[in-house]
């Protein structure tokens, strides 16, 4: 019963938590889907190695990073814990931060249309509300 309460209560860090972990499963089952032409077509103009630096978001490694950061943040959820949960939230407002301006570089990099980034930008904004929430002292149970 303490769990659902703690799950409701921090009901946002929760929902960032399970689609985090959700991102991190569907990269890790399709490692490299950005470097299809199906979904990336060929480069307009830009140097012949970006990708080497704005290339991972479909690697192993990020996705286990995703997985395991959002199963440290659940944990903190699940136990109440804050010292838990603050570093967690940190740590991925800036894996966000960075998804969002990997996207964004692509998105000028290349000539088909990507909004990614915006959705990244959502995801540190709702972050940040949550930082800022557990800032004020809202991090325990009313």
């Amino acid at each position: 019963m303490r769990v659902l309460k703690n799950i409701r209560y921090y009901g946002e860090t929760t929902a960032i938590a399970v689609v985090t972990f959700l991102m991190g499963l569907y990269i890790r089952f399709h490692v490299n889907y950005l470097d299809d032409p199906r979904v990336t077509p060929t480069p307009f103009l830009p140097p012949p190695d970006y990708r080497e630096l704005l290339g991972f978001a479909d690697d192993w490694w990020f996705a286990t990073l995703l997985i395991i950061v959002s199963l440290v943040l659940l944990l903190g959820v699940l136990l109440d814990s804050i010292k838990l949960i603050k570093p967690t939230i940190s740590v991925l407002s800036s894996i966000y931060l960075v998804l969002a301006l990997e996207f964004s570089a692509r998105g000028m990099l290349e000539p088909h249309f990507n909004i990614s980034w915006a959705g990244c930008l959502i995801a540190v904004i709702a972050i940040l509300n949550i930082m800022f929430k557990l800032g004020r002292g809202g991090d325990r149970h009313p």
